[in-house]
C-alpha cells in the first residue's frame, strides 16, 4: 500500500512559534490531504474534523500517522 508522507512547518503567534505537522496514510485518501492542506498554511487546521473527515472516507484510523509539535523558542 502506498503511503503518503507529509511535513509542514507553520509559523504562529506572529512568527514566535512554529507548529510542525507530520503525517503518514495511506494515498488513496489523497483528496482529504488536499482539502486539509490550506488550513495548516493558514494556522486553522483541526485534528480531530481532520480524523474524521478521513474515517467517513473509509480509513482505518490504526492506518493514519499524525503528529503535531507546537515549538516556541524562547527569547530574551
Amino acid at each position: 500500500m502506498q503511503q503518503l508522507s507529509l511535513d509542514s512547518l507553520v509559523q504562529v503567534s506572529g512568527g514566535k512559534c512554529q507548529e510542525i505537522f507530520e503525517m503518514q496514510a495511506p494515498l488513496v485518501h489523497l483528496n482529504i490531504f488536499l482539502n486539509y492542506l490550506t488550513s495548516i498554511e493558514q494556522g486553522t487546521f483541526d485534528a480531530s474534523q481532520f480524523l474524521q473527515a478521513l474515517i467517513d472516507d473509509g480509513l482505518d484510523p490504526n492506518q493514519l500517522s499524525l503528529k503535531m509539535t507546537l515549538y516556541c523558542g524562547l527569547t530574551d
